[in-house]
């Protein structure tokens, strides 16, 4: 009867509003908050652990990437758009900056991210996972 009750009430034009609505906060709920964990290949060949800590705000994205020191180094432009997520990180080489761009999309309790530095012909890709998940 509160099927029946809600087809009579709402029209088909609002119903579907209401269906795209609420697909769009499910495609929405996707949150990177937390810290991700992983590993990438080196130029060398060989393997790197790699973590962030992310933080987001609607589509506001802060955080660090951890070293393997302890140390973090925080992240720039960082931005959240339904799956995807996009930031910066400035390394200081030999006395120079040098700016990583991250480009990744985020599927359940998986990141999937392409690093590229700025000015490099090809990106590194590497996959995280969320502690705790």
């Amino acid at each position: 009867m509160p099927c029946a009750l809600f087809r009579n009430l709402v029209s088909p034009g609002r119903r579907l509003g209401l269906a795209l609505g609420f697909t769009a906060l499910s495609a929405a709920g996707a949150d990177p908050s937390g810290i991700w964990s992983g590993s990438m290949t080196g130029r060398d060949g060989n393997q790197r652990e790699v973590s962030f800590r992310f933080a987001a705000d609607g589509p506001r994205l802060t955080g660090s990437m951890l070293g393997p020191t302890g140390n973090e180094i925080e992240i720039s432009d960082g931005k959240v758009q339904g799956e995807e997520v996009t930031f910066k990180v400035v390394l200081n080489w030999n006395g120079r900056p040098a700016a990583l761009l991250y480009r990744g999309r985020l599927t359940g309790g998986e990141l999937r991210l392409k690093m590229q530095r700025v000015g490099a012909p090809r990106a590194i890709e590497m996959l995280l996972k969320k502690a705790g998940a």
